[in-house]
């Protein structure tokens, strides 16, 4: 067990490089020019030339992406963001506990809501229960989070008022999007159990 854990772990390692590599080249042949958006419409071709240099954008793609992957995977340095020049890592460790109260929560009512009801759906097979379960599931499952999570807005938010619709004050605050990453993994986990 351990050397197949060791082995998919080893596996991963040329699927981030590759990831990473991906989403460098993309990010570098999309249209636009980092250092224009940063400084802004007023700032003049000397300015934006030599924040350019700054960003190290006049490089070649090549050095650039070896820049890049060694800083990322050597130096674990994610650099810093062109919005504001915080840090990467900063902000990714700031919002770390949000993210993660929010993936525990969606997996506890995955968990809490899906098991027992693929074991009533299990005991109680052929019967309308059964056929009521195997009909919502199959709806959750279809249904793209994204677009659950806009009704899930339109519903509990702007039509009953009963939840904000944005921002993270409270408990309340977390029910809707708690909801939206649980109702397609409980749909699924009940057609597995």
């Amino acid at each position: 067990m351990g050397r197949y854990i060791v082995k998919r772990l080893l596996l991963m390692i040329p699927v981030l490089i590759g990831a990473a590599i991906l989403i460098f080249t993309i990010m570098t042949f999309t249209p636009g020019d980092p250092a224009e958006l940063i400084l802004g419409t007023q700032a003049t071709q000397e300015e934006i030339a030599a924040y350019r240099e700054i960003l190290g954008l006049n490089d070649p793609y090549v050095v650039r992406l070896g820049k890049f992957l060694f800083n990322l995977f050597i130096k674990f340095d994610f650099g810093n963001s062109y919005l504001d020049g915080v840090p990467v890592i900063e902000t990714i460790i700031s919002r770390l506990p949000q993210t993660m109260l929010l993936g525990l929560g969606s997996l506890v009512i995955t968990t809490v809501v899906g098991i027992p009801a693929g074991v009533y759906s299990a005991v109680h097979q052929n019967t309308v229960g059964d056929r009521i379960m195997l009909v919502l599931s199959l709806v959750f499952m279809s249904m793209p989070g994204f677009w659950l999570a806009l009704m899930l807005i339109l519903l509990f938010s702007l039509k009953l008022k009963l939840l904000p619709s944005f921002g993270m004050v409270g408990l309340k605050a977390y029910i809707l999007p708690w909801l939206a990453g649980s109702i397609g993994g409980f749909a699924s986990m009940i057609r597995q159990t």
